[in-house]
């Protein structure tokens, strides 16, 4: 077999579905970015100081959600605005990736109350 990330040849599947054709950790890791690029446009698609995020539903009915439920507000670059309770990390995007997946969100935050009040 040959690795569809590298090209390099190799005998033993490692990793299943989409992964079979892929000969290591490191090409795992970058098929995984590979196929998040093909998938960057989707609405779901989170990328915030180089780091990937995905939100899920949030009429999910199961027990788990993304962050244990702890609710963000997201404002992307296009001016959408989403508020989520299902939002999952998907983990730092190489640096090689960078350009490929820029940045298109951030996180707002609440101004925290001040403990003293002056």
């Amino acid at each position: 077999m040959k690795c569809e990330v590298c090209g390099k040849e190799f005998s033993k599947k490692k990793y299943g579905e989409p992964y079979n054709n892929i000969c290591s950790s490191e090409c795992f890791e970058r098929k995984i970015w590979i196929d998040r690029i093909e998938d960057k446009d989707n609405p779901h698609s989170v990328i915030v100081d180089h780091t990937a995020y995905w939100i899920g539903s949030e009429n999910d009915k199961t027990y788990f959600r993304g962050f244990g439920g702890r609710k963000f507000k997201i404002q992307f670059n296009d001016g959408r605005y989403v508020e989520s309770s299902n939002l999952w990390h998907n983990g730092d995007i190489l640096e090689e990736y960078w350009s490929d997946l820029p940045d298109n969100a951030v996180f707002i935050k609440e101004k925290q109350e001040s403990l003293l009040n002056f």
